[in-house]
């Protein structure tokens, strides 16, 4: 599913950057966001998407056993 029409960013691809990268930035979800957005673009189109990433990026934090502190 697309999270970023804007920038063609699905959800596979915000959860593998948060999978590779959740211990780099200390599991906080603005700080994962601010990766995606560096790394995939999210949110730097119309910003629509931003509050949808970071509940993406919230749950696969979870999942993972990284909830946010």
């Amino acid at each position: 599913m697309y999270v970023c029409v804007c920038k063609g960013i699905t959800d596979a691809d915000l959860i593998e950057l948060t999978s590779r990268h959740a211990t780099e930035t200390g599991r906080f979800i603005d700080a994962m966001l601010d990766r995606a957005s560096e790394a995939l673009g999210v949110g730097t189109g119309c910003g629509c998407c931003l509050e949808f990433a970071g509940g993406l990026i919230e749950q696969q934090l979870e999942v993972e056993g990284h909830p946010n502190p």
